[in-house]
């Protein structure tokens, strides 16, 4: 019996084999189908390692945590791919400092190449280019290829004298080697004395593709004249610039930079004087954030003779420390449709009554997005002159009762902001939101407002709401959420209303 069965127990041993066998060929023939992106051609993987890359130019320090050197620890394919596509080397963000930073040094290299090992600056004292910083740059821009346009960025937080040979030597190399060919580049220093920016300045000369240039000064920068040791003969292209805490006197800004083909500014702590010479130079500008230093209780000087920005369609503009209307005096703004202004709620003084500003009335006609923050006061002034608005968004400590009841449409009387669709009520933060109140209001009023200004209710002429938007942290919409619990059983008011979260 035992040999009658022997064959049988040879027979299924070979058919296991063989099925075996056949699993093994299937898994070798399907192995691209066990990881699908295996499958994906070149052209899409590549799409896929550029939507990888760091949003900001900060952010793009040569690190392996981070694209694209991550890309390259992936599989040899993915090493080759991305060495071989220029884009994933167009921005490179360098930092200078005499600190210790371990992560930075310990997360440099990918083990295959020795130029990406210790890509960050050895932070010794002083602070030193050493080699295997200067390979690393080197290796970097021949992976960018000769003709790729660049994003470079530096940062110097806390050099000293001792270290402007380094300084030097970076800027000079980097900057003068590749000045050609820079879209963007930011400067972000700590000033020391007037020979740093000398140094720092220096091989800023002919940028030929240069579109997007930021200055930021770290800390007590309005010590120094910056911009009176900065001189941008020739960046034809160049339509964007950020000025923060860089801008002191107004005789040095003129020369500068190529102001009337700017169409993009932001400035920040600036104050009123040199920022209205800035504007009279800024012909072609569209788009302008401003921050504005003034001082309480002191009024803005007054403008020799008026000036326009035909093009200026979008404003932003803080004043810190004291400021009031009268800014805009001889200011004519024909474009302007969406205005931001933002006003520190300390300056018990701001008013849109005293001095009362007509000129500032004239421009606001065609405005169709409306934001303040700060206090209320008599902002119904400004109001009654935006018949256009669309979209109003109010943030402030104040009651808003007052508001509301101005809002509040009625049937013999020309209504507040008779188009208006959409409001956003946000707390006032001019720092952090987290710091801030709530909205405060009672029910009735806002209810009142909101009832009078529905699909079946608005008067003749005006536009019915169509969304309301309460902005803030956890804590705000908890508060107001216990405001809106009578408001929200009015018929028609649910669609339109809606609480949106927002990080601090």
């Amino acid at each position: 019996m035992i040999s009658c069965e022997a064959p049988s127990h040879a027979q299924t041993r070979t058919t296991l084999d063989l099925q075996a066998a056949d699993c093994v060929d299937g898994l070798h023939a399907n192995r691209g189908t066990i990881a699908p992106v295996h499958l994906l051609p070149d052209e899409i993987l590549q799409e896929i390692f550029l939507a990888c890359l760091p949003a900001e130019l900060r952010e793009c320090r040569p690190t392996r945590s981070q694209a694209p050197l991550l890309l390259c620890q992936v599989c040899s394919r993915w090493r080759s791919l991305a060495l071989s596509t220029p884009q994933l080397w167009s921005s490179l963000y360098i930092y200078l400092s005499r600190d210790e930073d371990e992560d930075e040094g310990e997360e440099e290299g990918n083990g295959d190449d020795q130029s990406d090992h210790d890509a960050g600056v050895v932070n010794e004292h002083p602070v030193q280019t050493t080699p295997a910083f200067e390979t690393l740059i080197e290796e970097w821009f021949r992976r960018l290829g000769p003709d790729m346009p660049l994003s470079l960025g530096f940062e110097f937080p806390d050099l000293d004298p001792s270290d402007y040979p380094a300084l030097e030597k970076v800027t000079r190399c980097i900057l003068h080697s590749h000045s050609h060919r820079l879209r963007e580049l930011s400067l972000r220093f700590f000033i020391e004395d007037e020979n740093f920016l000398s140094i720092l300045f220096s091989p800023l000369e002919h940028f030929e593709q240069l579109e997007v240039l930021s200055l930021i000064a770290i800390e007590g920068a309005t010590e120094h004249d910056c911009m009176g040791l900065f001189s941008l003969p020739s960046a034809p292209h160049l339509r964007r610039v950020l000025l923060r805490s860089v801008l002191v006197n107004s005789y040095t800004l003129e020369r500068a930079l190529p102001w009337s083909q700017l169409t993009s500014i932001e400035i920040d702590d600036i104050h009123p004087s040199p920022l209205r010479h800035v504007l009279t130079l800024c012909t072609n500008l569209e788009h302008g954030s401003l921050t504005v230093r003034g001082l309480l209780d002191t009024p803005f000087p007054s403008v020799a003779k008026p000036f326009a920005l035909p093009r200026l369609s979008d404003l932003k503009i803080r004043f810190f420390g004291g400021g009031n209307p009268s800014f805009f005096n001889g200011l004519e703004l024909p474009a302007l449709r969406s205005f931001h202004i933002m006003t520190d709620e300390t300056d018990p003084c701001f008013s849109w009554t005293h001095p009362r500003p007509e000129p500032l009335y004239d421009q606001l006609r065609n405005l169709t997005h409306l934001s303040f923050a700060g206090r209320l006061s008599d902002i119904v002034n400004l109001l009654r002159h935006t018949a256009s608005l669309r979209t109003l968004t109010i943030a402030s400590n104040d009651y808003l009762d007052p508001l509301w009841h101005a809002m509040t449409c009625q049937d013999d009387a020309s209504s507040l902001v008779p188009t208006l669709e959409m409001l956003r009520v946000r707390p006032y933060g001019f720092k952090e939101i987290r710091l801030s109140w709530a909205p405060s209001f009672s029910s009735a009023s806002f209810a009142a407002m909101v009832q009078s200004r529905m699909l079946d209710r608005v008067p003749h002429g005006v536009c019915p709401l169509r969304k309301i938007v309460f902005e803030g942290n956890d804590v705000h919409l908890i508060t107001v959420e216990s405001l809106l619990q009578g408001v929200r059983a009015l018929d028609g008011v649910l669609p339109i209303l809606s609480l949106q979260e927002e990080d601090d």
